[in-house]
């Protein structure tokens, strides 16, 4: 049977990994969408170069409020996970005081 703690360790780096790709993928999926369409709207109608400056803008403006929310969400999971290690650790030494 493997270590127990090398397990908690590759899914631990699993877990760090599928995050990254995560943080990518969300980063840049709104900009990208954003000039593939304005590129589809300008071979479909015809229309000037500034609609994909339109589209650039505007996939920058959705890719970077993703990114805000994203991190927003990050921080407050790394708090939250913060706050339950502390009531773990503190656990014991308050069933310690009201057993003494």
């Amino acid at each position: 049977m493997e270590d127990p703690r090398k397990q908690t360790d590759w899914i631990q780096a699993v877990k760090t990994a599928l995050t990254c790709m995560q943080f990518g993928l969300t980063t840049i999926a709104p900009l990208v969408l954003c000039v593939a369409l304005t590129w589809w709207l300008r071979k479909q109608f015809s229309l000037g170069s500034w609609v994909t400056l339109v589209g650039l803008l505007v996939g920058l403006a959705a890719m970077t409020l993703t990114l805000i929310r994203y991190i927003r969400g990050f921080i407050r999971d790394s708090k939250k996970r913060q706050k339950e290690r502390e009531n773990i650790h503190s656990k014991p030494d308050d069933q310690d005081a009201a057993g003494a």
